[in-house]
């Protein structure tokens, strides 16, 4: 798979607002600081630069660029049914935010949960935030 130095998902963003920039600057020269900026940082933000992964057997990467904030067991009722090591990374603005796999597998369970967008380093953030959870099926 071809990976590309932008995210997909930043293309729509990155669109708008290279229009914005040059029809600003086209109109209101010095005005076009603005969305140029914001233009740089958009793609700054969905930058998805090549992350080489080891080649060896049996082996769990990191899946996001970040801080590992906590790491503890607990109960896992969506798709194991049982204790799990969970692992919390947190992702500031400035960290590549795109989401890798974390090892060879077939995905086997997909659950998106809806909820809010509070700020990140919030402690609750984790329980009451959207995400999506993926269950993974390894060789191993």
């Amino acid at each position: 798979m071809k990976q590309y130095p932008v995210a997909k998902e930043g293309w729509p963003f990155l669109a708008v607002l290279a229009v914005l920039s040059m029809v600003t600057y086209q109109m209101f020269y010095m005005w076009a600081i603005l969305p140029t900026t914001l233009l740089l940082f958009t793609g700054y933000f969905f930058r998805n630069p090549f992350r080489a992964v080891p080649d060896m057997d049996n082996i769990i990467v990191a899946p996001a660029d970040g801080v590992i904030v906590s790491v503890q067991e607990q109960y896992e009722d969506r798709y194991l049914g049982e204790d799990a090591i969970k692992i919390s990374i947190f992702l500031s603005l400035f960290n590549v935010h795109v989401n890798r796999s974390p090892c060879e597998g077939i995905v086997d369970f997909i659950e998106r949960i809806p909820g809010k967008f509070v700020m990140a380093n919030r402690k609750d953030a984790g329980q009451i935030n959207s995400k999506n959870c993926l269950g993974l099926v390894t060789p191993w």
